[in-house]
């Protein structure tokens, strides 16, 4: 395998590999669009789940449970001009952690389907975010789920209660 990565010489600097990137998109469902909308709002209130963050942080949430239930039907990538692109992709591409768990998911998705895993760089668009998009546009609809079940007393343990059993549904 070393000799087949060394033969493509493939540059895997994150800057090469971000160049050009587009902002992220979700699903333009009124249901996702209005989360996103409020949610956007809530970063500032101290008693949200996402006080201090962004929209690119709430994507990356959604993404990662999404990756962890898998792709449900209904819930695939939406067609480009469907979409809201909303999410900064600088943001995402800043934060390292962020940006290697996109590659990541996408490496395991392209395993997954017995394709190359070097060639989701070839395509970002269609292969990383693309399947990015997909995994959080399942878990964008779990975390509506919990915003909804949410505890009126304590609001952030709420989520951290029902977050953890929804991970734990999934085991």
């Amino acid at each position: 395998m070393s000799s087949e990565i060394s033969s493509r010489k493939i540059d895997l600097s994150a800057k090469k590999i971000s160049a050009g990137w587009p902002k992220i998109g979700y699903s333009n469902d009124s249901q996702v669009v209005d989360f996103y909308r409020r949610e956007a709002g809530s970063t500032k209130d101290r008693h949200s789940m996402f006080y201090g963050k962004k929209l690119a942080d709430i994507f990356i949430y959604a993404m990662a449970i999404g990756k962890n239930f898998g792709i449900k039907e209904g819930y695939q990538s939406p067609v480009t001009k469907n979409r809201n692109d909303n999410i900064d992709f600088e943001y995402i591409a800043s934060n390292s952690e962020y940006f290697w768990m996109m590659i990541a998911v996408a490496m395991d998705e392209a395993k997954k389907n017995n394709e190359d895993v070097l060639e989701i760089f070839d395509n970002p668009r269609e292969k990383i975010i693309d399947v990015c998009e997909s995994y959080a546009n399942y878990g964008i609809k779990l975390l509506i789920e919990l915003d909804k079940k949410g505890s009126t007393a304590d609001p952030l343990f709420g989520y951290e209660e029902k977050f953890i059993g929804i991970l734990e549904q999934n085991d």
